[in-house]
């Protein structure tokens, strides 16, 4: 026979939306999380990609210098990428008619098959 004080005390529920949320709330901020840094690193990928674009064609129009595109590229990308970029601009080497512009930058997450993205334009 159970005594009447755990009786009352399993009928109780009132704590029972505490404890579901306090099991569920760290799932839900780490996806919250996730999303944010995928978000992050997509944003800096579209605006590497973007930069390096225009600039491969403005190269290829010969409306400026590969120094001018350089700049350019790091101009467009997000402020913090800017001190951590390596950008490139010249000719390829595998075809002289074409430019090269290459954008890396160093992933702020350990990534288990890259330490950089690459993005890359070419223009005739």
């Amino acid at each position: 026979m159970v005594p009447r004080s755990l009786r009352k005390l399993r009928a109780d529920r009132s704590g029972a939306s505490a404890v579901e949320f306090s099991l569920v709330a760290p799932l839900f901020v780490g996806l919250m999380l996730a999303i944010c840094e995928f978000s992050f690193a997509f944003f800096t990928l579209t605006s590497a990609q973007q930069a390096v674009w225009g600039e491969a064609r403005q190269l290829a129009l010969g409306r400026i210098t590969t120094t001018a595109a350089r700049d350019a590229v790091v101009a467009a990308l997000p402020r913090w990428a800017q001190t951590k970029a390596t950008v490139t601009a010249d000719k390829d080497p595998a075809d002289a008619t074409r430019y090269l512009v290459t954008a890396a930058i160093p992933s702020p997450v350990p990534h288990p098959r890259a330490s950089s993205r690459a993005s890359t334009g070419a223009g005739r």
